[in-house]
């Protein structure tokens, strides 16, 4: 009988498991391995409960429940059949390392058990025919051996009790008939393919098992798992076979999906199991150890130091430990850098049990510190400097010699003092056994009288500039604003800033600040502002009509044939002029007809050369470049309007005005283009130099010019 979310998740196999605690039921040699309770149901007519209770030195006691309904299956006679059942199970198991006769090592690989199972009630129901219930028990014996960490087989037989010995092997119905258990054997193996470093490949945290079985057809499965806590299973019993799991702490979740093997459908099982760690007469082996999962360490050695309760015998990476009269241990340890995992088997009164642990060797970082509140080569002006900063967990920091003490989150605040010139302020940091050293140079000198060290201000402290651009450099660590306001300031303290004027006299206030000291200097910049001038003239320009639509004229016809006439007798001397072409484009030759017959005594006329045709403009000619010149200048209108539409963007972005044309008017000296926005209402772009342009806005009403914003001259150079 298969039960078990897991097992039927894997394909229904489970001979060659060792830690399942529905192995009563499957293979009760693999009891000794296995602790815990676990319940599996399909729903309230189908469950089952199962309970392994180690009893130490090697040896489980185990106790399984069941109850089984199935409906309407066909039985191999054909009739349409409903059973149901209940069943109690009684097993035991243990290892065989007590045989004297049995080498140790292969006791303890090699498991026993016993399984006694009771039938009770069972009912079968089939149309048109009373209804029968029987009752009986019989016996399973299993067999399961360790070959590795990673690799069990195992084998079972079940009931195998001969008919009605012992008043067992055979099922008593209420109509007085009588018929044995079937008898049938399963073998099985399990291999943790990907596990620990036991395993053929290691991957901490994750595992692979893969399991077969034959029972008799042939059943494969296998289980995924990571991070040690979620479980993914598939298995072929022939059918496929779905399951998945996870782990929270000792109890652990199960569901699967396979195929009812009587009546083809789909059953959907699950499974909640307990594994406790410390159950009734066992307890934890390890009492104490200075070493945890997932620690860090920069130490190339390292003591495993602990203890552990009385009578239990200790394994680390598979060699034996020294115990002390006390029960205490120290284990010297060698690590490689990153992971270093370490297993500590221990034996309790027969019973074993394993821990396992990630130790983690960085490397040495290169600096004492994570994190410092100073750096070299800074000047202070006060006489004493803050040291704060974090450090890497098990550091031991000096500074000057002086111990630094650490808070919890392994940061660290001092406050050092500084005498006037230079400092050396020497930071050590003991980790992993050697001595991390760097100097931090601090130069400590008078506060200055002024927290620039150069300024580059208009000649004369006076510009005709509404905007001006103010560079300098402040002095070496204060933090400097003007008209407080925060300055950027480069790594060598450069610094750059534009400042928009008043009319008239401009007060510039720098102040540096270094913690609670502070230094400030005012300069004094006159802006020479233009008289306003009055609004210029503006005359609007109607907007450009749209480019005209350009037909093709047919050809003209070509010119017809000229033929001359017969001179008269007596013959003159003719010539004959080519006939004027109007619109055909190329000159025609014409045609000279031959002089008419003369007498003999006459000599012949030769014919007369003619002369071309003087070059000049025809009226074709005319019309191809007034067709040109039309050409260009829809062209030049379609570049203005592009212009004219970037421009208009570029000014809605900057000043949320939309300009609709632009207007041509007589432009005073420094403006470069007036646009209409609406009516008589106008922008200007004027030049400010240094390659700055103001948007201004007119109000005609107002008659006043009002600076909305200052972009930038190669913005729009080439949208004008």
């Amino acid at each position: 009988m298969d039960i078990g979310a897991r097992k039927l998740g894997m394909g229904s196999v489970g001979s060659g498991l060792q830690d399942d605690i529905f192995a009563l039921f499957n293979n009760p040699g693999s009891l000794p391995w296995t602790k815990g309770v676990a319940v599996s149901l399909k729903d309230m007519a189908n469950t089952a409960a199962a309970q392994s209770y180690p009893t130490g030195f090697g040896a489980s006691l185990a106790l399984g429940v069941s109850a089984n309904k199935t409906e309407l299956f066909s039985t191999s006679g054909g009739d349409v059949t409903s059973s149901s059942f209940n069943s109690l199970s009684l097993a035991a198991g243990t290892r065989l390392d007590l045989l004297p006769m049995i080498p140790p090592d292969l006791g303890r690989a090699l498991g026993v058990g016993l399984s006694v199972n009771a039938l009770i009630g069972q009912t079968l129901t089939r149309p048109g025919r009373i209804d029968a219930t029987g009752n009986g028990w019989d016996m399973d014996v299993g067999l399961l051996y360790r070959y590795s960490p990673w690799l069990t087989a195992g084998a079972s037989a079940h009931n195998i009790l001969p008919f009605n010995t012992l008043g067992g092997g055979v099922i008593r119905w209420t109509n007085g008939n009588q018929e044995g258990f079937p008898v049938f054997y399963r073998g099985g193996v399990a291999a943790r393919v990907i596990g620990d470093e036991r395993s053929p490949w290691q991957n901490n945290g994750q595992e692979l098992l893969l399991a077969a079985d034959l029972a008799p057809t042939l059943r494969l499965g296998g289980e995924w798992t990571f991070p040690q806590k979620y479980f993914l299973r598939m298995g072929f019993s022939p059918d496929l076979a779905l399951g998945g799991g996870a782990k929270f702490g000792d109890w652990q979740v199960d569901a699967s999906i396979s195929k009812d093997p009587l009546k083809n459908d789909n059953l959907l099982y699950f499974s909640i199991s307990y594994y406790p760690s410390d159950w009734l007469i066992l307890s934890k082996p390890i009492k104490k150890l200075n070493v945890s999962d997932g620690q860090n360490t920069y130490e190339s050695t390292l003591e495993v130091v602990g203890e552990v309760y009385p009578n239990v015998k200790l394994k680390i990476n598979s060699q034996p430990i020294a115990l002390r009269e006390d029960q205490t241990f120290t284990h010297p340890l060698k690590l490689d850098l990153g992971e270093n995992p370490l297993v500590f088997e221990t034996i309790y009164e027969g019973e074993k049990a394993e821990k396992k642990i990630r130790l983690i060797r960085k490397p040495l970082p290169h600096l004492p510190v994570n994190s410092i509140s100073f750096k070299s080569n800074q000047v202070i002006y006060s006489g004493n400097i803050d040291a704060k900063g974090m450090v890497e967990p098990g550091s031991e920091l000096t500074m000057n010699g002086v111990s630094m003490p650490l808070a919890e989150d392994q940061s660290f605040a001092a406050n050092i003092a500084l005498r006037p010139g230079k400092n050396v302020i020497s930071v050590k940091n003991r980790l992993g056994g050697k001595d991390i050293v760097k100097n931090y140079v601090i130069y400590r000198k008078p506060l200055p009288k002024s927290p620039v060290v150069s300024l580059n201000l208009p000649k004369g402290n006076k510009t005709k500039s509404e905007v001006v651009g103010i560079k300098g450099r402040a002095q070496p660590g204060l933090a400097l604003t003007m008209n407080n306001e925060p300055v950027d300031l480069k790594e060598n303290g450069d610094f750059q800033v534009y400042l928009t004027l008043n009319p008239g006299k401009n007060t510039i206030r720098f102040e540096g600040r270094q913690g609670d000291l502070s230094v400030a200097k005012q300069y004094t910049i006159t802006y020479l502002a233009a008289p306003q001038k009055p609004a210029p003239e503006i005359v609007e320009e109607a907007p450009p009509p749209p480019p005209k639509e350009v037909v093709e004229e047919a050809p003209p016809p070509p010119p017809k044939e000229v033929v001359e006439e017969a001179l008269p007798s007596p013959p003159k001397k003719v010539v004959v002029r080519p006939a004027r072409l109007r619109t055909f484009p190329r000159r025609a030759k014409p045609v000279i007809a031959k002089p008419a017959a003369k007498p003999a005594a006459q000599p012949a006329i030769k014919p007369v050369k003619i002369p071309k045709p003087v070059k000049g403009p025809t009226e074709f000619t005319k019309e191809i470049e007034k067709l040109k010149q039309e050409a260009r200048e829809r062209s030049k209108q379609e570049v203005n309007f592009k212009k004219l539409e970037a421009l208009r963007a570029l000014l809605k972005e900057k000043t949320g005005f939309t300009i609709t044309a632009r207007v041509p008017v007589k432009l005073p000296k420094g403006y470069l283009a007036v646009y209409l926005l609406m009516d008589e209402q106008y922008v200007a772009l004027r030049h400010l130099g240094a390659g700055r342009v103001a948007v201004d806005s007119y109000d005609a009403q107002a008659g006043l010019w009002t600076t909305k914003a200052v972009v930038s001259y190669s913005d729009i150079k080439n949208l004008l």
